[in-house]
């Protein structure tokens, strides 16, 4: 079960049906191996949109006669009272079709997209309601598919955490978040990855492909996956404060990721982030470094534990603090 994450408009449904298409064909993608096998996608948000994409995508890497775009999925969600065998029940008819033509197929992999069109009216912020979800996709992998959600992040975009209840998150074997640079470039990196390493990113342009033209004669076009290299992340300008709140972490987190509450108590104890006599000022201080830290990619804060993503390196501590006899 996995989740590709990000803000509206990102290009996940642009990603999304890029992955389907390798899988469809056994054809490599972002430089990786595909198990060749049967694709649904669901196309819950927007099934006319998703037909030209799949076109360009032919009309650019051929055939894809494994990949079958379902429609006329729009509720996942409501249930009704059917009765079988003298006993009444809550059954969601559309779910329950999927999950027969799943059984039937026995696809390698199912994408749901999105995640809000296909259940609406859920309550994303509770249990109950995203257990619904994650039920539903435990259920359609029985048959030995992979199946893909496709849904927004969180409203700070920093964490590359699925938005709603955390329930979603903590069922997931694997989540890709998306983020488009300032140059166009989407970079696509594993924030979990369950029984592997999360040492994989990817990037993709958005290029709009020539599918034909309409009735004035004007070209119409569909948005499609470009793979591109990564551009560098521009080096981040920290601040006084942000640097010795880093700093801290990285002494504290030498050995992997650090107790928040444990961090904000050392961190207001020591003066260094913040030199005021008052407590409380010294504390929002040091609460304003984080945020600023988190923001700029260089902490990050997950289940009450900070840690510290990859390519964010402690000074030479050997310089500054050299003992010798």
């Amino acid at each position: 079960m996995a989740c590709i994450v990000g803000a509206p408009g990102v290009g996940k449904s642009v990603l999304a049906p890029y992955l389907a298409y390798a899988v469809a064909q056994g054809e490599p993608v972002f430089d990786r191996r595909t198990r060749k096998g049967g694709v649904f996608y669901v196309a819950a948000e927007d099934e006319h949109g998703m037909r030209g994409r799949l076109r360009a995508l032919r009309d650019d890497l051929g055939e894809a006669p494994k990949l079958h775009l379902v429609g006329g999925i729009s509720d996942l969600l409501t249930t009704e009272s059917v009765t079988v065998k003298g006993k009444t029940r809550q059954r969601c008819k559309q779910a329950d079709t999927l999950a027969r033509a799943v059984k039937d197929h026995r696809p390698a992999l199912v994408v749901i997209d999105t995640l809000a069109m296909a259940f609406p009216g859920l309550e994303e912020n509770s249990a109950e309601g995203m257990g619904r979800v994650v039920a539903l996709a435990r259920r359609l992998t029985k048959w030995g598919a992979a199946v893909v959600l496709i849904h927004h992040d969180t409203k700070d975009g920093q964490q590359g955490l699925p938005r709603g209840h955390s329930l979603l998150n903590g069922a997931l074997d694997v989540s890709i978040h998306l983020r488009k640079g300032d140059s166009g470039v989407v970079a696509g990196r594993l924030t979990k990855n369950r029984n592997g390493s999360c040492d994989l990113d990817l990037a993709f342009r958005i290029k709009g492909a020539v599918i034909g033209k309409d009735s004035d004669g004007d070209p119409v076009t569909a948005a499609v996956c470009d793979p591109c290299k990564a551009m560098p992340a521009p080096e981040a300008q920290l601040t006084e404060a942000e640097r010795a709140a880093l700093d801290l972490a990285l002494q504290m987190g030498e050995a992997g990721p650090v107790s928040e509450a444990d961090w904000r108590k050392a961190a207001v104890d020591s003066y260094a982030i913040s030199a005021s006599d008052d407590r409380d000022n010294r504390r929002r201080c040091v609460a304003r470094a984080l945020k600023g830290l988190v923001q700029k990619g260089q902490l990050a804060v997950e289940n009450g534990l900070i840690s510290i993503p990859r390519g964010v390196e402690a000074d030479d501590w050997d310089d500054d603090h050299d003992e010798t006899d």
